[in-house]
């Protein structure tokens, strides 16, 4: 007999859902301030572009995170542009990755699909 999960029993397993590569203090403190886990995508690019950094369940590696970067405005960054220089830099959205680098982000089909989204809170 093939066992189905109800309404009820599909969000309790959802929000058990592994975190183990994100620190534990983050989640932690995502729990513990009631946040929400399991955004969808949509829902994690709002918080975004709101100055959060987000990430998703299902990445596997430690510690990798998305946050929104506009160079003329981030407090982490400077611009310097040179005479002639031509055109604005436009913002971006930099992933920090598993190995320590910060590199710009490309989502993918199944990023963009997942509702696996969290918001990572620093300690």
């Amino acid at each position: 007999m093939k066992k189905t999960l109800n309404n009820t029993n599909a969000a309790e397993a959802k929000s058990n859902v592994n975190v183990g590569h994100l620190m534990k203090n983050e989640i932690q403190t995502i729990k513990n301030k009631n946040k929400m886990i399991n955004l969808t995508f949509s829902q994690a690019l709002v918080n975004l572009k709101k100055g959060r950094k987000i990430a998703r369940i299902g990445w596997n590696g430690k510690n990798m995170w998305l946050r929104y970067v506009d160079l003329y405005t981030d407090k982490q960054f400077s611009v310097i542009e040179h005479e002639g220089a031509q055109g604005t830099l436009k913002p971006w959205i930099g992933m920090k990755t598993a190995d320590n680098g910060f590199v710009p982000w490309l989502a993918s089909q199944p990023d963009i699909l997942s509702d696996d989204w969290v918001i990572v809170e620093e300690q």
